[in-house]
Parts: structure tokens; C-alpha cells; sequence
């Protein structure tokens, strides 16, 4: 277990060096960039750490708790917290999608980020309820709602390519 879990460590690692490294080789920050662009690139950079790091996260947690190291409580107290502050990020991208002016490829984004937001929302919650009664309908339930979130994940982002070194936990749970 202590290599799967060095494992995933590993590939939270890879992930933190291509968002960095990604984030290098962009056109840097100059007079003659616009801070609309730049707003965009950091906005758009802060929102795919925060949806691989929730998913992945959650997906730790659900290893965890199939490996009997966390109770239902332990699940709950984690997950809500990860959520709360997910869903901060979820509003307010929502309160830039009603109040401001975008272009319709900024609005696409922007919207796709919040769908994003709310599946891992859907993907803790249902871990949390799975906890709190381990049925098979539970894990199932869990476990589309990982799928789903990771695959919106690697269409959005473009992640395909090193999606196999990137995978979240919890794919056999109640399994």
C-alpha cells in the first residue's frame, strides 16, 4: 500500500511540474500584454490545479476509506471541507458569468470550469453518502460521478496525454 500511495504522490508531483512548466513557457507578463490576458491565463491555470487537486484528492480520500483507514466521520469532516471551498470557487465564477461582459469563448470556458466544479461536487458527495452506507447502488453512484468529473477534467485541460501518470483514486470503490 505504501507504493501506491508514494505512487499517486508521484503523480500529484508530475502534475504540479506540467502546470509549472506549462506556466514557464508562456508568453511572460509584459507592458504589452493586456491584464484581461493575463487575468484569463492565471484564472485559467488557478482553475485547472483547483479541479485536478479536488478530484484527486477525493479520490485518496475514497482509497483510504476502502482501505478502512478513515471511518464515515473522517470521510465527511475531509470531503466538506475540500467541498466548501470548491464551492466558493463555484460561485464566484458563476457571479463573473452573470455579471460581467465576456466573449463567447471566455463565457464557454468560464462555464465548462463551473460544470466541472459541480461534478466533483457531486463525486464528494456522493463518497460522503457511500460512507455513511456502503451499498453498491452508493459506490456506483461514487464512482460515475469520479469518471465523469475526470473526464471532463482531461477534455477541458487537454490532459490526454499524460492522463495515465495523472489517474485520481477511488476507481474500485465498493468493488
Amino acid at each position: 500500500m505504501l507504493l501506491v500511495r508514494k505512487n499517486k504522490f508521484a503523480s500529484f508531483i508530475v502534475f504540479f511540474v506540467f502546470v509549472v512548466s506549462s506556466l514557464m513557457v508562456m508568453k511572460p507578463v509584459t507592458a504589452a500584454t493586456t491584464s484581461e490576458g493575463a487575468l484569463k491565463e492565471a484564472t485559467g491555470g488557478t482553475s485547472a490545479l483547483l479541479a485536478y487537486t479536488s478530484c484527486f484528492y477525493i479520490g485518496e480520500v475514497a482509497d483510504a476509506l476502502a482501505a478502512g483507514r478513515y471511518s464515515a466521520q473522517e470521510v465527511n469532516i475531509r470531503v466538506s471541507a475540500m467541498l466548501g471551498g470548491l464551492n466558493v470557487a463555484v460561485k464566484q465564477l458563476q457571479a463573473v458569468l452573470d455579471r460581467t461582459t465576456l466573449t463567447p469563448s471566455d463565457r464557454k470556458v468560464i462555464g465548462e470550469m463551473v460544470t466541472i466544479l459541480k461534478t466533483i461536487d457531486r463525486q464528494g458527495k456522493s463518497l460522503v453518502r457511500y460512507a455513511q452506507n456502503k451499498t453498491s447502488a452508493n459506490a456506483r453512484y461514487y464512482r460515475d460521478a469520479r469518471r465523469e468529473a475526470w473526464n471532463k477534467i482531461l477534455n477541458v485541460f487537454k490532459m490526454h496525454s499524460i492522463a495515465s501518470k495523472l489517474y485520481p483514486g477511488g476507481v474500485n470503490l465498493g468493488r
